[in-house]
């Protein structure tokens, strides 16, 4: 079960955050809300990969 959680975890994380989406000018949606200065460049939250909840599930 926590494999499971893990994999859905990741998929979240990648629909999110670096799947390219033509509809935000083929950009992912992360450099599209850069691009709208809707989020530091430098740090976020959605760059680092937070705890599995797996894990945390524990």
């Amino acid at each position: 079960m926590a494999q499971f959680i893990d994999e859905i975890d990741a998929y979240v994380r990648w629909y999110n955050e670096t799947r390219i989406k033509m509809s935000f000018g083929d950009r992912s949606p992360i450099e599209y809300r850069k691009s709208l200065d809707l989020m530091p460049w430098k740090q976020s939250k959605f760059l680092s990969a937070p705890p599995s909840r797996a894990s945390r599930l524990k």
